[in-house]
């Protein structure tokens, strides 16, 4: 959302009265992630904003409402992809397109694939990390490949600060959660692979199912195997245990991939809408399963 040219400080206030066709909205803009935790605590309609490329469109379509909104660009502690000890460290308000840029990051083919099935590089560069998260949307590419990978989320509350896992996260209610101000990666090694993909109607980059992949490999022998499905519960993302099981400790051999694929159909509950039933959702995340397990296959075969 742009500023207007206006610069201001957090017990200001500007009333928005038609720009962008936007209802009447106050518009905060704190220096620091206390200020915004402290008005996002005691205004219950308030809301966050940084990248706005979900929530400005929401507003304007009249689908969201908000009466104040807290803008957190200013709040520049909480953009960074970085080191520490043993993991690797991301901002909330890093934007897709620096996290993609990231040396490690890119090192994974999900990122790669991630960063080409965006929507767009103009809103690569304006949708935070943060927010996708947030969202705790079925549709968001990004938060089922760091689910697969084992991230956890820095909450900050008003009591101070909780370390969460993400796959805890999606499935709490968001009213009991916090802000989220920094999510973390465990160390990387070699021999980890993570692989992404998705299937979605041609008119968008939406997916109506989308799975990720993340194995560890010795010689060609996969183990400790993660399949996240973006519809594993209805419309909430989630691990496929049973096919996981199927595929661990084993070659990813045609045999034991169909083996995991009629689990998966067996494991996996999805939603149907206007989209895709749910029943061609199960078909999707098998085709998916197969995929993916293809590209583990031939990726060790060329590092061999």
């Amino acid at each position: 959302m742009a500023r207007f040219g206006w610069r201001v400080t957090t017990n200001d206030m500007i009333l928005l009265t038609g720009a962008l066709r936007l209802p009447a909205i106050n518009f905060l803009m704190p220096s620091t992630i206390d200020e915004a935790l402290a008005i996002l605590s005691e205004d219950a309609d308030a809301r966050p904003i940084a990248g706005g490329t979900y929530l400005v469109p929401g507003l304007m379509s009249r689908r969201l409402k908000a009466k104040t909104l807290v803008d957190l660009t200013g709040v520049s502690e909480y953009r960074y992809v970085k080191w520490e000890k043993e993991s690797l460290k991301i901002g909330a308000l890093t934007t897709m397109a620096e996290l993609v840029e990231n040396e490690y990051l890119r090192s994974f083919d999900a990122i790669t694939t991630f960063k080409s099935g965006f929507v767009s590089p103009p809103v690569m560069n304006l949708a935070t990390v943060g927010g996708s998260i947030a969202l705790r949307a079925y549709t968001e590419d990004l938060v089922i490949i760091l689910y697969s990978l084992g991230a956890k989320l820095k909450m900050m509350r008003k009591g101070g600060f909780e370390t969460v896992p993400l796959e805890r996260y999606l499935s709490s209610p968001a009213e009991d959660s916090g802000l989220v101000v920094e999510l973390e990666i465990p160390s990387p090694r070699d021999n980890l692979f993570c692989f992404f993909d998705k299937l979605n109607m041609s008119v968008s980059r939406i997916p109506f199912a989308s799975l990720s992949l993340k194995a560890e490999f010795d010689r060609d022998v996969f183990s400790k195997v993660t399949l996240v499905a973006n519809c594993a519960r209805g419309t909430t993302p989630g691990r496929l245990l049973e096919a996981e099981n199927a595929l661990t400790n084993t070659k990813f051999d045609e045999a034991r991939v169909v083996q995991a694929v009629n689990k998966l159909k067996t494991e996996v509950d999805p939603h149907s809408d206007y989209m895709a039933p749910a029943w061609y959702r199960k078909e999707a995340l098998g085709a998916l399963l197969r995929k993916l397990s293809s590209r583990a296959r031939q990726k060790v075969i060329s590092r061999a």
